[in-house]
């Protein structure tokens, strides 16, 4: 099966201030103010600043330029800036929290409370004043690392096992052969020699690929090229760039030709490694299977090809990039996150040392550790690393990687592996119950088996911190606040809290923190999620992995009725909470079956370009007998035998696609039901109310997503749509739209099911849809200055235009409306890579409706 991504579901809960956010995941935004302090001359930062000079004392040899070593250094000073803070944050708790407790000023929680704050923000500026001073810190670091790689000096304490000059004598070898011979003359062991000669390799490979493109820039852009490698970001970049002179063609020229040299770099060479890429393991099979190996531990460990070539696995790779020693992926994650040996001896690891773009590497690669609320490790959650190595065992079991990940599996030896779901419900202590029992437990609700009101843990919670809402979406806009459709801010009861309650209502409900962008410059404050938002995540996934068994069993629709009449029973019951989860749940389900309906429309259309009549399949379907899985097995099997080669839609791309559609459907929703929707105090849509969420969402599972969804047209190749070949001149500024052969016009809903999603560099139309934009003109559409409330400009009905970088088509020609002394004007226009619809009126800004409001809606609509 094909790995899925989880749909926006539609929020029913009402506007809440602070919306956590989902598992794991953080958002920033706003720039502080700059520090009031000069960070340089403090002792946190000139400690960080040896640290970091001593750690990066080897790698000097690898940095090319003196503006990579300034801005390596800079990072470096920086992470050890943060884990210093980090490790007085955690120091707090077990010390005296100063004077004015000692004095009975204040209580210790609120001291510890005020401290805390008060480091984070020392911490956000800090970083920020870092970034700024990047270039002096830059310099004065790189002087000392120049001079201690002059000296000589070995490289660092995690036990890497060659020096710069070991590194620089293998330059003078043209080939591995002649280094091996001097090698083993020095000494040296195979592990080493292949090491050293690995970086020699990448060495060669940088230079050789920036010299051939370094080769095409002028005298001009090979200057702004050097700059160019102080900057992470191509905005930054650009900004920079900018206020240089330089304008945007040789911008982008030197961008490109340094995104050139990277890809080929990574993609060629990782520390000097050459790849198992699967195209290599499947030319070297017979080597590695005489070796004794399988093509899955090829492809994790590595192997050594018939030139005698060490080919690197992803497990080695992932270990060069983190610093890792240990060659099997089970030493590698005792490494990075420590072991308890058989006398009771904790080893800690070396993930907390890591930089935060390692760390998400490392919860990537080899999974994260799931804690509970006493700090013990409950388990780890696999990565890609471990899902790799255990693919066949996980699609024998009928999973893609994503679900093994999440609902966990069991291998062929028998071994059960826990995933995310099951790891967080032991971490809450719900591992032992089912879906109903926990969600009865923690959210309350009417027992089914003696029809009582039982309260659940939230409500009992609630009630020791003075909240009267009974679900969770209702405290938490009692405890935060919220802002109602008219902009106006309601104050949440969280600041009348005493300090011990809010330290339980962070616990529960998320806690305010300082983020930092990685660059060093942007923090934002955002709330966590807390313990009822991660268990009603938890066991949303408990309920999804029952409806994924029953859609096994019973079949799709069987279990969509399910979860459809459980919905129903919810709100009888006035579960709001529970209705919401399961809510999520039916969308995903029917979005699911969706991406299946697309590919099989695809096969379709390659059966009947072969001569197949799909027919027969689509009656088998609709009776029953044969699944949208089997019937795509059975369709790629008939095509494979007739020599035809088909590569079905990407799922993971479908998925995208049916998402935002989604988000645009939502949207539409709100501008035909104006009563559910719900606007921030900027005028910017934000989500529907609860009777407008149900209402959406039983429209889409009952019919967009069905059977006969539209979804199944929109994406497909151009020259597929109703199975006639468009031609002709895409003339949209003219007075005729794309036309079939035969002249026949094209609608304006035709053409945007056809370009459904072409605004996507991913979309096979995205080249089509870029010439018709190009063509496109960008009439100054706008309320007449002479008569009240008439529009000037307006196309006419079919005609193509532009609007910012998105294509419109009007939809319905511009009309007169008389309403006692409210005449005006109005059109409708059509998004055509969205298929979005909003009519626009010739009012001035205070209504929702002017044509003023256009060039906004084609940016929201740019957004999703």
């Amino acid at each position: 099966m094909a790995s899925f991504k989880t749909l926006t579901e539609p929020e029913i809960s009402g506007d809440i201030k602070y919306r956590a956010p989902t598992f794991r995941k953080m958002q920033s935004g706003f720039t502080p103010a700059p520090g009031a302090f000069d960070v340089s001359n403090t002792p946190l930062f000139q400690q960080a600043e040896r640290t970091a000079t001593e750690q990066l004392a080897g790698n000097v040899e690898g940095f090319d330029t003196q503006s990579t070593i300034a801005r390596e250094t800079a990072k470096a000073v920086q992470a050890q800036t943060a884990k210093a803070t980090r490790e007085r944050l955690m120091q707090m708790g077990q010390k005296d929290t100063g004077t004015f407790v000692e004095q009975g000023f204040v209580q210790p929680a609120e001291a510890q409370r005020r401290e805390r704050l008060d480091l984070e923000r020392r911490l956000a500026t800090t970083r920020g004043e870092l970034s700024m001073q990047q270039k002096q810190i830059g310099q004065t670091s790189a002087a000392n690392l120049l001079n201690i790689t002059q000296a000589g000096d070995r490289l660092t304490e995690e036990g890497r096992q060659f020096d710069v000059g070991l590194a620089e004598q293998a330059r003078q070898f043209d080939t591995r052969e002649a280094f091996d011979r001097w090698a083993l003359q020095k000494g040296l062991g195979e592990s080493e020699r292949n090491r050293v000669w690995q970086s020699e390799e990448n060495r060669r490979q940088i230079v050789s690929t920036e010299k051939l493109g370094f080769a095409d820039l002028n005298f001009r852009e090979k200057g702004l090229f050097e700059e160019m490698r102080q900057f992470d970001s191509r905005d930054d970049f650009q900004r920079w760039a900018i206020t240089e002179g330089y304008n945007q063609e040789e911008i982008e020229r030197v961008w490109q030709t340094g995104e050139n040299i990277r890809q080929q770099s990574s993609t060629e060479t990782i520390t000097g490694m050459q790849i198992a890429s699967t195209e290599k393991i499947q030319a070297d099979k017979t080597d590695i299977l005489q070796q004794g190996l399988t093509l899955q531990e090829a492809e994790l460990y590595g192997y050594t090809n018939a030139n005698g070539n060490h080919i690197a696995g992803t497990a080695e790779r992932a270990a060069a990039d983190l610093g890792l020693r240990t060659d099997t992926l089970e030493l590698q994650r005792q490494e990075l996150f420590g072991y308890t040996d058989e006398n009771g001896v904790h080893h800690p690891g070396k993930y907390d040392l890591l930089e935060e773009e390692q760390k998400r590497e490392a919860d990537r690669l080899y999974g994260y550790q799931v804690k509970d609320d006493f700090g013990n490790v409950v388990g780890n959650v696999p990565g890609e690393l471990q899902l790799n190595a255990d693919r066949v065992d996980i699609e024998n079991r009928g999973l893609s990687l994503q679900e093994a990940r999440i609902y966990g599996y069991q291998k062929d030896d028998g071994t059960w592996v826990d995933g995310e779901m099951q790891l967080n419900l032991k971490k809450f202590g719900l591992q032992e119950k089912t879906y109903e029992d926990n969600h009865l437990a923690i959210f309350g609700g009417i027992d089914p088996t003696t029809g009582e009101v039982v309260k659940g843990e939230l409500q009992i919670a609630a009630e020791e911190l003075g909240l009267q809402g009974e679900t969770l979406a209702l405290q938490e806009r009692e405890l935060f606040g919220w802002t109602d459709e008219d902009g106006v801010l309601h104050k949440g009861k969280y600041d009348l809290l005493t300090e011990e309650q809010k330290m339980k209502a962070d616990e529960l409900y998320g806690y305010e923190k300082l983020v930092v962008d990685p660059s060093g410059l942007f923090s934002t404050l955002v709330r966590t999620p807390g313990k009822w938002e991660q268990i009603k995540e938890t066991i949303g996934l408990q309920y999804e992995n029952d409806l994924l068994k029953m859609e096994e069993q019973y079949g799709y629709e069987e279990a969509l009725a399910k979860v459809q009449g459980d919905i129903d029973i919810a709100l009888q019951n006035n579960g709001h909470e529970k209705a919401m989860i399961l809510l999520k749940k039916q969308f995903k389900l029917a979005a699911k079956e969706a991406v299946l309906d697309r590919q099989l429309d695809w096969a379709r259309v390659e059966l009947e370009k072969a001569g197949f009549d799909f027919a027969i399949i689509q009656n088998q379907i609709e009776s029953g007998n044969l699944s949208p899985d089997a019937a795509m097995e059975y369709t790629k099997q008939r095509l494979e035998d007739a020599g035809i080669e088909f590569t079905p839609p990407d799922p993971d791309a479908v998925f995208k696609e049916l998402e935002r559609d989604y988000k645009v459907q939502q949207y539409q929703f709100a501008l035909t039901h104006p009563e559910h929707a719900i606007y921030d105090p900027e005028g910017k849509f934000v989500k529907l109310d609860d009777q407008g969420a149900k209402a959406l969402s039983h429209y889409l599972n009952t019919t967009y997503y069905g059977e006969d969804g539209k979804l199944t047209v929109g994406g497909q190749p151009i020259n597929t749509l109703d199975s006639t070949i468009v031609t002709g001149t895409y003339d949209v500024g003219g007075t005729k739209l794309m036309t079939r052969d035969g002249g026949a016009t094209l609608s304006p809903d035709e053409v945007s099911n056809a370009l459904r999603g072409a605004d996507r560099q991913d979309n096979q139309n995205y080249e089509l849809y870029q010439q018709l934009l190009n063509e496109a003109p960008s009439p100054d559409i706008r309320i007449s200055s002479r008569t009240k409330n008439l529009l000037e400009n307006v196309p006419l009905e079919g005609r193509f235009f532009k609007v910012g970088d998105r294509l419109m088509v009007v939809s319905e020609r511009k009309q007169h409306k008389k309403t006692g002394g409210r005449n005006h004007d109005y059109f409708t226009v059509m998004d055509v890579a969205t298929g979005a619809e909003k009519t626009f009126t010739g009012f001035s800004d205070s209504d929702r409706d002017s044509v003023n409001g256009l060039d906004s809606w084609a940016s929201d609509l740019g957004e999703m």
